[in-house]
Parts: structure tokens; sequence; C-alpha cells
């Protein structure tokens, strides 16, 4: 199992609350919103499976093997 990040994705623009939209940084799928709105966090890709973290949060594990960098 890899770990990576959500990526911000503003192709779509923000809610009118001015949620973001994430998306995997890996495939590009399960974009979702998550903010003040929508405070639920989301852990794996709906479509890869891989884990995500948002790109403010740190894991110990970017230093290690199991951290994927997207490209």
């Amino acid at each position: 199992m890899k770990i990576g990040k959500w990526v911000k994705d503003d192709s779509d623009g923000l809610t009118p609350g001015g949620t973001p939209l994430y998306v995997c940084g890996k495939c590009g799928g399960s974009a979702h919103l998550h903010g003040v709105e929508y405070s639920k966090r989301k852990v794996i890709c709906d479509e890869c499976g891989r884990v995500n973290i948002y790109p403010w949060e740190m894991a110990h594990e970017q230093t290690s093997s199991l951290w994927e960098k997207d490209e």
C-alpha cells in the first residue's frame, strides 16, 4: 500500500461557500469537497485504493518507501 496526497482541483471552481474540491493525486478519481461545510475527512481513493492525506497534513511515512510521489 502506498501513501499520497489529495490534490486541490481548481478546474471546477469552488462551491458558493468557497469549499474546495479535492481529487486523488495518483488517478484523479474520488472527487470530493472538504472544508468547513464538508468536514468529513476522506482517506482512501474509491478508484485506485491509495491512502491519501490532505496537502496541509504531514505523515511520518513521507520519508519512507511507503510514500508515493505524484507525477
